[in-house]
């Protein structure tokens, strides 16, 4: 059959007929082509994006750094090894290496300032009465014996009213007063109250080695503590005087590990230079 010979309905339908087949063609061929550009800008994004972060790690890696605070670091930051209970606290720090647990044999001023120390600190954090020592010695005549034995009702009040800036606990302060007393009665036998407190000491002076558990008290505090308490001393329990003890070196208790132990293999290798601390090898 001839195009001619078609009816004109039948022929118009046919040629719209295939004006649509053609544009869903075209439109297929343009959807396949957006897809495929899609598809490939997104996979060379990836690919980019993969690439950088790759370069950026190796960027940003973290570089191996030595612990300046070890004791085999050989650079001029590193600090010695201390005691556990050393913390990072300045003031701590600097009690540990230059007082305690440093013999003090002939200062009885200065042991009477520790045994009352140690004794405001009962029930309270050692590093509470180290930030408050100052305020100790002005609120009790830098523990001049004679001077504080004479401390009187209006004193207590004095101290107590809080302008001190001690721990204001009653018994306390009544404990510094009255074992000011005690300490002259004990020089009245014709002894120094330095040389009373070192015979208490051990016969034999133990260094901590590696494997040694902390102790509390010791057959030692507990006789200083008995003879303390029959002279009239107050807060002086046998745990109170193994930590007096500690403090003034009658007994040396430091950590195995710990630079001033005379066991630790870094005993005598440290030295203070212009206020900071060196390894002979670096010297």
């Amino acid at each position: 059959m001839k195009v001619q010979d078609l009816k004109p309905t039948s022929l118009l339908i046919r040629r719209t007929s295939q004006r649509l087949e053609a544009r869903k063609s075209a439109k297929s061929a343009t959807i396949r082509a957006t897809t495929t550009t899609t598809i490939t800008k997104s996979i060379n994004k990836a690919a980019i994006a993969k690439k950088i972060n790759t370069a950026t790690k190796v960027i940003n890696k973290p570089k191996p750094q030595t612990n300046a605070a070890s004791p085999s670091s050989s650079s001029p930051s590193s600090l010695p090894p201390r005691c556990l209970w050393c913390t990072s606290d300045s003031e701590y720090i600097n009690y540990h290496d230059t007082e305690w647990g440093r013999a003090i044999r002939t200062d009885s001023r200065l042991l009477f300032e520790f045994l009352c120390l140690e004794g405001a600190q009962a029930g309270l954090n050692w590093l509470t009465i180290l930030k408050k020592r100052d305020a100790y010695k002005r609120a009790f005549s830098d523990f001049d014996v004679a001077a504080v034995a004479k401390y009187t009702d209006a004193d207590a009040v004095r101290i107590l009213g809080g302008g001190e800036g001690i721990v204001r606990n009653k018994l306390k302060v009544a404990s510094v007063v009255q074992n000011a007393k005690a300490v002259l009665e004990i020089e009245k036998e014709g002894r120094s109250f330095a040389d009373y407190l070192w015979s208490f000491a051990p016969t034999v002076k133990r260094h901590r080695v590696v494997g040694d558990a902390a102790v509390a008290l010791t057959e030692e505090s507990e006789a200083m503590s008995r003879d303390m308490k029959k002279r009239g001393f107050k807060f002086v329990g046998a745990t109170i005087c193994y930590a007096f003890m500690q403090a003034v070196g009658i007994v040396d208790d430091h950590d195995a590990g710990c630079f001033l132990n005379v066991n630790s293999r870094d005993y005598g290798k440290w030295q203070i230079v212009d206020g900071e601390w060196r390894k002979e090898k670096e010297l």
